[in-house]
Parts: structure tokens; C-alpha cells; sequence
């Protein structure tokens, strides 16, 4: 399924699999995880979590996925021009620069996601022709493989104030049920 698929992702979007203890299975999904360096330090200042055991967990993944790696070569103009984007912060900005980068860099960029989770950096994500996907559709996929219950991921997200509207939750659950019922099996998302 992961036909050489890569994935650029922001600190909500990370914090949610660190959370739900995922993080190993998004190799059935893609060959490769792209954490740019913005995105680190926000994973590891998150207020209400140890970060230490943040830390621990990111080193591990350095050392023990080879799919999982940091990334730092986005291009400065589009970091000073995405920063003028209002309410987009730091981390958002990096994922939308550094897709930006890999876009140029990849033959086939309908392979290549934005991670992102927040509403305005999936619009400004869009306005730059970049694929986005939420974390909501990655964890409707991995219920679809198996590997967990979606609505009790989400409800466990809900407890550590991750905030999803239940339209949404329902809305991507019964795309990603579509798709897999006609075996048309999309990470692409139409919201």
C-alpha cells in the first residue's frame, strides 16, 4: 500500500502517535517520515508531557527506524514568505517548506504528504498544491489494517485535549470505510 509514499509531519501529528503509541506502524503506510527540526523542539517543549521520555522515544526512532528521520533542507524564502501566513506557527511553516523541497526533489509527487492536523496550515498547505493528510485518516487506515480501534484512539486523543469535531471523526471514518469496502484504498483526503 505504501507505494514509496513520504510524509512530512507537524508536531500535533507526531504528539497523537507518540500519544497513541502508533508511531511503528506508519511503515505499512509509507517509507518515510520526515520530522523537520521546528517540529522536534516543539515535540519536545509540549507543556503537559515529560520531556525527557519525549526525548527517549525520538531518539529511539532515530536509531531504531531508518524510515524516521529529522529533515533541514527547505528553502529560506519559503520559510520568511509562509511565516506571513497569519496564525501558522513555526512548526507548520517548516512542514509546508520542507514538502515543499522534497516535491522538487521526487518524480512522483502525488506520493508526498503534509501531515498537519491544524486547519490553517492545511489551507495554506493546499494553496501551495501540496497533499494533506490528518492524523484522523492515518488512524482510520491503521483500524482498517487492524491494528487498532479508531474511535477509541480518538477518544483517548479527546482525554489529552487533542480536539477533533465529531462530524470530522465521523466524516473521515466513513470515507476511509468507502474506500476500503470498494478496494479503492486512498490516504488522499477530500475535506
Amino acid at each position: 500500500m505504501n507505494q514509496k509514499r513520504k510524509i512530512v509531519v507537524d508536531n500535533s501529528f507526531l504528539d497523537s502517535l507518540y500519544i497513541l503509541n502508533v508511531l511503528e506502524y506508519l511503515p505499512l503506510l509509507f517509507t518515510s517520515v520526515f520530522i523537520p527540526e521546528q517540529v522536534e523542539r516543539e515535540f519536545l517543549n509540549e507543556k503537559n508531557m515529560d520531556p525527557n521520555k519525549k526525548l527517549e522515544f525520538l531518539t529511539r526512532c532515530y536509531q531504531d527506524f531508518p524510515w524516521f528521520q529529522k529533515c533541514n533542507t527547505y528553502d529560506e524564502n519559503d520559510i520568511r514568505l509562509l511565516s506571513m501566513e497569519p496564525k501558522m506557527d513555526a512548526g507548520e511553516v517548516e512542514v509546508i517548506a520542507q514538502t515543499k523541497k522534497l516535491g522538487m526533489e521526487v518524480t512522483e509527487p502525488e506520493f508526498l504528504f503534509s501531515g498537519l492536523d491544524e486547519k490553517i496550515g492545511r489551507s495554506v498547505a493546499r494553496k501551495h498544491s501540496l497533499q494533506v493528510i490528518g492524523v484522523l485518516k492515518i488512524l482510520a487506515n491503521m483500524h482498517y489494517l487492524g491494528l487498532l480501534d479508531y474511535f477509541e484512539s480518538v477518544n483517548l486523543l479527546h482525554k489529552r485535549k487533542k480536539r477533533f469535531s465529531h462530524a470530522i471523526v465521523t466524516e473521515v471514518f466513513i470515507q476511509t470505510k468507502r474506500e476500503y469496502l470498494s478496494g479503492e484504498i486512498s490516504l488522499n483526503e477530500n475535506s
